[in-house]
């Protein structure tokens, strides 16, 4: 999910059951918004692992009269720059992880979807991209074993059979 997404999420789009977020909003100047597209509505599946800190992380959750998933300590809508220096440097510190942006938390998730042979279409849906292109534009060069795979399928195709000793034109 975006930053934005993220700051905007709410508790009852979380479906613990069937293990899916609702994406359907964004935070913009301490401001509900529209996400950044149409396909930024969708529906991101969240892992058994993920359920279960998010459950945990609700009864220590500061309560919030907006129902915010991540609010700041008085309910409210996180500030961005206190998210990115007050809380997610000093997780990557304790985490013991170089430093990186938080949009590249994005990029990792895609990347390992992808890495690990999720189907193109589903990281694209996930992500939100409003088109395949997009995802693979920015996702394609880790797909490296899905290329070898293509580079194999093609020599096996074009392979000549080892006992076929008919020759073109007889």
């Amino acid at each position: 999910m975006r930053q934005g997404e993220l700051l905007a999420l709410t508790w009852n789009k979380i479906n613990f059951i069937e293990g899916y977020i609702k994406v359907d909003k964004s935070c913009y100047k301490n401001q509900f918004c529209s996400p950044k597209t149409n396909t930024s509505n969708r529906k991101v599946n969240i892992p058994d692992e993920l359920i279960k800190v998010l459950k945990e992380w609700r009864l220590r959750c500061p309560h919030s009269e907006l129902n915010l998933v991540f609010p700041n300590e008085n309910g409210n809508f996180m500030d961005k720059h206190n998210l990115k220096k007050r809380k997610f440097k000093a997780v990557l510190r304790r985490a013991g992880v170089t430093e990186i942006r938080f949009h590249d938390l994005r990029h990792t998730y895609a990347s390992l979807l992808l890495a690990n042979n999720a189907h193109p279409k589903y990281a694209q849906t996930q992500l939100g991209h409003s088109s395949i292109k997009t995802t693979m534009d920015i996702y394609s060069h880790m797909m490296k074993e899905a290329h070898q795979n293509g580079i194999e399928t093609l020599n096996r195709i074009l392979e000549s059979p080892k006992d076929d000793k008919r020759k073109f034109g007889t």
